[in-house]
């Protein structure tokens, strides 16, 4: 199986259309608005069959073409912040990167070159990198963040509160939000361990505000949940509780109708 995804992959790269990205809401919990959107890779068979990205990204990091498929799911989200903004729809759309990535010299390049042939706002677009690679190679990455954010485009830190190096540099983490990793959200409706969450939750909330950074909790699955957040001071989430992953068209709907 694991051959027969390596070589479908090598196909797909090649007719980069196999490659789709599907955008998952980001909320306010309590008016419900959508405020942006996370795009997520999808990769579709010739045969029409999906392929899960758990499969295909650990085979894609493993055998070194995920800065290529990282320049696609780039491209593919200025192409859907475009098509939005044709249809009146103006909100950020982040996408996630790897520190290999980020951290090649033609990253910002590429970068610049796409904002400006599409004609978008930079502040349309958001890039998330786990806490986890912005902390193991923070002297590399950071000063590519700073230069991100100087172009007017948002940084988020991915999974936070699931490295503790972070703390070290938060004062001078050149970020603008921090989304709370689901581990800690799921914890707040599971009786054993909800103090444990709410604790997390809450910490990273102060840390949040103490620092200027926007917070963002993820994988919000149920009431219970998002009720806690709110008493916490959340304002905005993404999860299953809210809105899955959705091709384009169902987005472009989802936005029409909440308006």
């Amino acid at each position: 199986q694991r051959q027969m995804c390596i070589r479908d992959r090598y196909h797909a790269l090649r007719t980069e259309d196999a490659f789709q990205i599907a955008l998952q809401p980001k909320v306010n919990m309590q008016s419900g608005d959508i405020v942006g959107a996370e795009a997520l890779l999808r990769w579709t068979k010739p045969d029409g069959t999906m392929v899960p990205p758990g499969l295909f990204i650990p085979i894609a990091e493993a055998s070194g073409v995920m800065n290529k498929i990282d320049s696609i799911v780039m491209k593919k989200t200025v192409e859907a912040i475009k098509w939005l903004g044709n249809k009146g729809i103006n909100i950020p759309i982040s996408f996630n990167v790897t520190c290999s990535d980020i951290t090649t010299s033609n990253f910002i390049e590429n970068l610049v070159s796409l904002l400006s042939r599409s004609g978008i706002e930079p502040s349309l677009l958001e890039v998330e990198i786990t806490e986890s690679q912005a902390m193991e190679d923070y002297e590399e990455v950071n000063p590519v963040l700073k230069q991100l954010l100087s172009m007017g485009i948002k940084v988020s830190v991915d999974d936070f509160g699931t490295g503790y190096s972070s703390l070290a540099h938060i004062a001078d983490l050149a970020v603008s939000t921090l989304k709370v990793d689901r581990s800690f959200v799921t914890k707040l409706s599971d009786e054993k361990c909800a103090e444990a969450g709410l604790a997390v939750c809450e910490m990273v909330y102060r840390l949040a505000k103490r620092f200027n950074f926007n917070i963002i909790a993820e994988g919000v699955e149920t009431e219970e949940q998002k009720e806690k957040l709110i008493e916490g001071g959340y304002e905005f989430a993404q999860g299953y509780l809210f809105a899955k992953p959705m091709f384009i068209e169902d987005f472009e709907a989802l936005c029409k109708k909440n308006t």
